[in-house]
């Protein structure tokens, strides 16, 4: 059952997307292969658009910079602090100067193959497919994506998942 709060979300500015869904877009494109993956193990994970739209200037921060990393050259701020500064109200336990809602990969247009890099990556496996509790409970998902052939991967793709206060 879903609760008031993701209710009056999904009410606002969220969509369901069916398991035959096809999109050109690429942020729905990688959403719906996350979200069908016989290896999901979240029971439902929702889109949202004000988390893509973070994740995609994610995306475009570090592929400005050149900085890999979920957190800035301190270690100061970090994917958490994108997210609460964008509005998104998070667990408590989500702390700022800390990352416990991004994934990141970079270097093709393919969304098949950027999907696989994350989902074969034992560092990002947990996240992407919701293993263990602090995971599974994420179950809203926004995708970012920057592309600029003048950067050094090209194609950068910001994966936000996160469970709502």
């Amino acid at each position: 059952m879903i609760s008031r709060r993701d209710f009056l979300m999904l009410l606002g500015t969220t969509i369901f997307l069916p398991a035959a869904f096809k999109t050109t877009d690429p942020r729905l494109e990688f959403f719906e292969l996350l979200k069908n993956d016989p290896d999901q193990e979240r029971p439902q994970l929702l889109w949202s658009w004000e988390l893509s739209a973070i994740a995609s200037a994610r995306a475009k921060e570090i592929a400005l910079s050149g900085l890999w990393s979920h957190c800035n050259v301190d270690g100061t701020y970090c994917a958490n602090d994108s997210v609460i500064d964008g509005g998104i109200q998070l667990p408590e336990n989500y702390t700022r100067g800390r990352n416990d809602v991004e994934s990141l990969v970079a270097g093709s247009p393919n969304v098949s193959v950027m999907f696989e890099a994350l989902k074969n990556s034992s560092g990002h496996n947990p996240h992407m497919m919701g293993v263990g509790e602090h995971f599974r409970l994420q179950n809203w998902c926004g995708v970012g994506l920057y592309q600029d052939a003048n950067t050094r991967y090209g194609w950068y793709y910001s994966i936000l998942l996160t469970r709502l206060a």
